[in-house]
């Protein structure tokens, strides 16, 4: 199994650089107490996913689609598929959902801390 095919380290950019700005946004906003940068870390997934999502269908999409042909001109073999752009077996669409999905669930945490104190 390959790790990183095509594009999919842009999974790994997406999450740290939406992580930084919901953080940043965070701190910027209140005294950054626990809960507000658990928010914020969730805020900044749900960034990171949507950054995620626009990089998927306006680059990735676009540049991988048109690699190759699937059939060599001269000899007439079939030629191996272009590398879709995954990482760790998923594709870019699913690690979209996926940082959406956490960023959720760490949003809800935040708030149930935030409740609770």
């Amino acid at each position: 199994m390959s790790v990183n095919r095509g594009w999919g380290f842009s999974v790994v950019v997406a999450a740290i650089v939406g992580i930084g700005i919901g953080v940043l946004i965070a701190v910027l906003v209140g005294e950054g107490s626990g809960s507000r940068l658990v928010i914020g870390a969730g805020v900044g997934l749900l960034i990171g996913g949507g950054m995620l999502a626009i990089f998927d269908r306006s680059v990735a999409r676009r540049i991988t689609h048109r690699a190759m042909a699937s059939f060599d001109p001269e000899t007439g073999e079939r030629l191996a598929p272009a590398a879709r752009s995954s990482f760790v077996a998923l594709s870019l669409e699913a690690w979209t959902l996926v940082l959406v999905g956490v960023g959720v669930l760490v949003v809800g945490v935040g708030v149930v801390i935030y409740l609770s104190v």
